[in-house]
């Protein structure tokens, strides 16, 4: 993670944000590269005062620029990280917290995908 980034310390709460957007990510079947994509955004804006209104703004351009598609499915993709990012990042203001807590959701979601094709995988994502 960027500079910053490495300087905040997880909360509860965070922790219990990064899984829910991990969690929730996986169960819509949204690839996991296009969320770590927008954590990278997020990471090379840190420095800027600020980056959490460039975040969201480009969340909400996303789902609207055809430019950026690769499947059929890329619209999708970016309507559901929008949406799970506004129910789970809203209320963080702090660019190291919201880049911390993107960057873990990344993590995670991809161990959650490991899971599920492994026996029980399955199951183990639905207690998060």
């Amino acid at each position: 993670m960027g500079a910053g980034a490495d300087r905040y310390k997880m909360t509860d709460d965070d922790w219990d944000r990064a899984h829910r957007i991990a969690s929730e990510l996986v169960q819509k079947g949204t690839d996991v590269n296009e969320l770590a994509k927008v954590f990278t955004y997020l990471r090379t804006r840190l420095a800027k005062p600020d980056a959490v209104n460039d975040f969201w703004l480009l969340l909400g351009r996303l789902p609207k620029a055809r430019a950026f598609v690769r499947s059929g499915r890329t619209l999708d993709y970016y309507r559901n990280i929008r949406e799970i990012c506004e129910k789970n990042l809203k209320g963080i203001n702090q660019n190291d917290r919201m880049a911390t807590v993107l960057g873990w959701a990344v993590r995670l979601a991809r161990t959650y995908i490991s899971r599920i094709d492994s026996p029980g995988g399955r199951k183990y994502l639905s207690r998060r």
